[in-house]
Order: C-alpha cells, then structure tokens, then sequence
C-alpha cells in the first residue's frame, strides 16, 4: 500500500504517482488509519451533540453551527488550496487534461471525504429534528426543517468546493453512471 512512495507502480498524465502525492500533498493512508479517523470523527461529532444545552431541544447549538461555519471555511480553504495546484495553463497539457488531473486530487483529497461527512452529521442532526428552527443567517421563517437539511447539504457540497463539484458531477459522474448501465 506504498504507490505514493514507489514511482514504478504507475503514472497519472505523465507523472508517476509519487510526484503527483508530493504535489498536491497526498498522503495515502492505511485502513486502519482512515477507520481511526471515521471514529474519532463520529466521536467528535457525539461530543458536539453532547455539548448542546438543554434549552435548545429542537436547534443546532452555538458550537453546532460554528463547527459547521469552521469546516466550511476548512473546505473553501482546501479547495483553492487544490486549485491553485494545478498548473492550468501547462505548454504540455490541455485545459481538459489539467482539469481532469484536478478532479483526480479532488475526489481522492480530504476535501470530498469531508463535505460527504457533514453531509452526513446534517442528516443526523435532521433525524434528530435539529433544524427546525434557523441554522444559517438567511434561513428564516418560511423554511422547513427538509428546507435546511437540503440547503445544508447542497452547501456543503457544492459551495465547499467552490462549486466545482457542479462542474465534476456532469463531466465525469453522469457519464459514469451511463456508461456504467452499457457495459
């Protein structure tokens, strides 16, 4: 489970893996790493659920709604992070291969990984009826709790990556699926 520390093993666009893991600071990560993260991320999360005082049954608490404002901000940051990576405008290399080099790194970076968790925690705060009262400062009256969750969940995965999992989902995983069903 080496291929970030062996070259030989094979390339992406050109460049063996181990360049491209230096480049976008990759660190490939063993299974039992990446299940010791899922558990201390599940337990963080039970911790934050935890803190919420006893006043605010059916809303996210303050440290609720700044964990979710700080891993946005982590996520945007991580993204323009991923973005500026990129060479885009390589004499070598078109525009689609640039791109497609970035969706490589994005989809195996944390910031996927992470926009699918909070993903995740905001429709376990929706089982728990947490949103039904205002999460963010433009949900106001009119929204239902189905309203926040959707809106939350497209937030996180949408303006996490500055909306160019938009981009990713109609070049790359709608042709998939199609392509999936034909062969």
């Amino acid at each position: 489970y080496e291929t970030c520390r062996n070259p030989d093993l094979f390339a992406v666009h050109g460049l063996p893996t181990s360049q491209l893991c230096a480049k976008f600071g990759v660190v490939e990560k063993p299974v039992y790493i990446m299940f010791i993260s899922c558990l201390v991320c599940a337990v963080l999360q039970q911790a934050i659920d935890a803190v919420k005082g006893a006043d605010t049954r059916d809303e996210l608490s303050f440290v609720q709604k700044a964990y979710c404002g700080v891993q946005l901000c982590t996520l945007i940051r991580e993204t323009y992070r991923l973005i500026q990576a990129v060479d885009w405008f390589a004499e070598d290399a078109s525009f689609w291969q640039s791109y497609n080099l970035y969706v490589y790194a994005f989809i195996h970076s944390s910031v996927f990984v992470r926009s699918v968790m909070m993903s995740m925690i905001v429709l376990d705060w929706y089982s728990a009826s947490l949103l039904l009262k205002q999460v963010m400062w433009f949900d106001g009256k009119g929204y239902s709790d189905e309203h926040r969750m959707v809106m939350l969940i497209l937030i996180f995965q949408f303006c996490s990556s500055a909306g160019i999992f938009g981009f990713i989902l109609f070049t790359h995983l709608v042709p998939g699926i199609i392509c999936y069903f034909w062969l």
